[in-house]
């Protein structure tokens, strides 16, 4: 009898294990699958804007674009130094119930937005004296061109502050949406305003500043809501 019963018990706790390891592999699948359609979504935010410059201006016109985007990237790499070592950070503080540190935290990356931003903003008049010691005198970037590229730059530092936090918590179903519904509209938007609009490679800049605009705005809300009710 006591045989049978240490034997019932044992099939027992090996349904058990059998069943939380199906639930934690089914878990892994498909937070994988999630992060992986994230990912390809925005490479074909981030990556695609080269090629349609190319398609519509020229080889000059991406020239032109590089450039700036390769000195207005200094404020992204600050921010990303500052956010990658956050990721683990939020997903240990969130494990254990530390939302009070989470809020602190939150309250102070939203402080060094400020900085950033002002700093930004006043690179733009920089870019081509820049450019002119970097470069030469051969090549100008229109006024427009810098301004347009800052407004993405000051979106994609603003919305990887939420982005980060959101991935670390794994509360990423309404990212998912929204960078998937920008990825799907990226091209055609910046087809249309450099093309048919005839903006040129401002045209292209504002397409995906546009599609970033779902999340920049549903994230930080997303966010809020994610810590209140952690929070009860």
């Amino acid at each position: 009898m006591l045989t049978y019963i240490f034997f019932l018990e044992n099939i027992q706790i090996s349904n058990l294990r059998s069943n939380l390891l199906k639930k934690y592999i089914k878990e892994l699948i498909g937070n994988g699958i999630k992060f992986f359609f994230l990912e390809t979504s925005a490479v074909i935010i981030f990556a695609t804007d080269s090629m349609v410059i190319t398609h519509v201006v020229g080889s000059e016109g991406v020239t032109i674009y590089q450039l700036v985007m390769k000195l207005f990237s200094i404020f992204t790499t600050v921010s990303g130094t500052i956010m990658v070592p956050l990721w683990s950070a939020f997903t240990h503080a969130y494990s254990k119930g530390d939302i009070a540190w989470i809020k602190k935290i939150m309250r102070k990356i939203l402080l060094m937005v400020i900085p950033l931003v002002s700093g930004v903003i006043v690179f733009t008049f920089l870019v081509n004296p820049i450019l002119k010691i970097w470069i030469g005198n051969g090549i100008i970037a229109p006024k427009i061109l810098i301004c347009t590229i800052a407004l993405y730059i000051i979106i994609n530092i603003w919305s990887n502050i939420f982005a980060y936090f959101l991935n670390g918590v794994n509360k990423i179903n309404g990212q998912l949406l929204t960078v998937g519904i920008g990825a799907v509209v990226n091209i055609p938007l910046s087809l249309f305003f450099s093309k048919t609009v005839g903006l040129g490679t401002v045209g292209v800049v504002l397409g995906t500043i546009l599609s970033l605009l779902p999340f920049s705005i549903l994230g930080p809300i997303n966010t809020y809501l994610v810590i209140k009710r952690a929070s009860k």
